[in-house]
């Protein structure tokens, strides 16, 4: 459909024509799919919008050991897991007996760091939370295109950022409901008016490259963006259903 909209042949097996233009479609196919899957409702398309609940990032330590032969005047700790710190990065220890505070960490490896404070015993315990000077709390997201919501409790959480592939936040400690948008590969599962959109964007893309006319790639840009698109959107909202009043209690009276 793509190819047809720029006047162009369409193919048999794009994969095995191996031309110059079949070559430029695989190439932006991916990149086109996932930037049409992340343009939309503000949402995100319904049939590619997902939910989860994620748990504040942390870690559990499984011993301290006495590093200050190699650094002066540090402690090390292994954690249970991958711990997921960086060096530079700060954490809160809790749940110890002679190291609970905020330090800055210098990671030895995955599972292990040291950080400055004189060793007294290995207490084999301890929570480490990630913290920061502006945000508190970290936690960990799921393989995403786009993070579209964060709730707790169903109530919208207004204090959050996300950075890199954390949510950062003071305001929630213990876990956070998301909604995103997830990368859909199987055409199968495209619903009609997103399938246009996507085509449509292909077309734009490819037409400059393929036909080499600007007027023609301006003409695609206005349809998709002016016609195609609000169309879709409205479509992709309907798909639901709300119950405007509810009339159960004057049956339940009758």
């Amino acid at each position: 459909m793509a190819m047809l909209k720029i006047g162009q042949a369409i193919f048999t097996d794009v994969d095995a024509d191996g031309t110059v233009t079949a070559n430029k479609i695989n190439a932006a196919y991916s990149p086109v799919l996932e930037e049409a899957l992340t343009t939309g409702p503000q949402k995100g398309w319904k049939f590619a919008r997902r939910r989860n609940r994620i748990s504040v990032d942390s870690s559990t330590a499984t011993a301290f050991a006495d590093y200050s032969g190699t650094v002066t005047g540090t402690t090390s700790c292994t954690t249970s897991a991958v711990h997921g710190l960086a060096s530079g990065d700060l954490v809160n220890i809790t749940d110890t007996t002679n190291y609970d505070g905020e330090y800055e960490v210098t990671v030895i490896n995955t599972t292990s760091f040291y950080f400055t404070a004189d060793y007294v015993a290995d207490d084999a315990t301890g929570t480490i939370k990630w913290t920061s000077d502006s945000y508190e709390y970290r936690f960990p997201l799921p393989t995403m295109l786009r993070l579209v919501s964060v709730t707790v409790g169903g109530a919208e959480l207004t204090d959050w950022i996300r950075e890199g592939a954390y949510i950062l936040t003071n305001q929630e400690s213990d876990e956070l409901d998301i909604q995103y948008v997830q990368s859909i590969t199987t055409e199968s599962l495209f619903p009609p008016h997103f399938a246009k959109v996507f085509y449509m964007m292909l077309a734009y893309h490819l037409s400059f490259d393929i036909v080499q006319s600007k007027e023609h790639s301006n003409a695609v840009f206005e349809e998709l963006y002016g016609q195609v698109m609000p169309k879709a959107m409205a479509l992709d909202e309907q798909e639901q259903y709300v119950e405007e009043e509810s009339h159960s209690w004057v049956e339940a009276g009758r």
